[in-house]
C-alpha cells in the first residue's frame, strides 16, 4: 500500500442486546478479518458492543 493511503474498513454486522460475549467475539472475528485485508482502523456501529437500545439494560448492576 502506498506510503499516502489509509485502509478503513466499515463492518456491517448484527449485535445482541445484552449479548456482551457474542458481540465480543464478533468484533474480534470482524476486526481480525479486517486486519488480514491491510486494514489499519475498524469501524463498528454504535453501541456494537452493549447490542445497541441499553435502556432497561443501563438499570442493571450485572451489565453495568
Amino acid at each position: 500500500m502506498d506510503a499516502n493511503q489509509f485502509k478503513i474498513s466499515l463492518v456491517q454486522s448484527n449485535s445482541i442486546v445484552g449479548g456482551i460475549s457474542f458481540n465480543v467475539e464478533r468484533i474480534l472475528l470482524k476486526a481480525n478479518e479486517a486486519e488480514k485485508k491491510g486494514s489499519e482502523l475498524i469501524v463498528f456501529p454504535e453501541m456494537f458492543l452493549s447490542g445497541y437500545q441499553p435502556l432497561d439494560l443501563a438499570n442493571k448492576r450485572a451489565f453495568l
